[in-house]
């Protein structure tokens, strides 16, 4: 992120659409603290920068095929 932007942070139905998950799939791996998420008081919200990086610290190589 530049210096000096603010980050986007998203709801859970936001952060799960731009997944691709269900919210409540993102609930349960927000809990389980597999997803980097942001907790203000009771809310829990998402940076979009910070799900960007996350996704492509998951990734998986392509295997050859056999």
């Amino acid at each position: 992120m530049a210096e000096g932007a603010e980050p986007q942070l998203l709801t859970t139905a936001e952060a799960a659409q731009m997944l691709k998950l269900r919210e409540s799939t993102l609930r349960e791996h927000t809990r389980r603290g597999l997803v980097p998420c942001i907790r203000i008081g009771r809310l829990i919200r998402y940076d979009a920068a910070d799900l960007a990086a996350w996704l492509e610290t998951i990734k998986q190589p392509a295997r050859p095929r056999s």
